[in-house]
């Protein structure tokens, strides 16, 4: 039942609108966002990182999005 997530720095150095003054998504929140999600499937961990990525950058990125999520059966 673990999951296995790696992920480039695309995804912890997203940024609100792009700016990284304004702050970056960082690995906290995917460590967060993987404690509240990581039991669900991967694909609804997956949609759900994306959407969550989205809400945080307004959709503006500057570097690719990047990540495997695995589980054993």
């Amino acid at each position: 039942g673990d999951v296995l997530f790696l992920n480039t720095d695309g995804v912890t150095e997203a940024s609100v609108d792009g700016d990284v003054k304004k702050g970056t998504f960082q690995e906290k929140r995917v460590v967060d966002f993987l404690e509240k999600n990581g039991e669900k499937p991967i694909a609804d961990i997956k949609s759900g990182l994306l959407e969550t990525l989205d809400d945080f950058t307004h959709g503006v990125y500057f570097d690719d999005l990047t990540f495997i999520v695995a589980r054993k059966n």
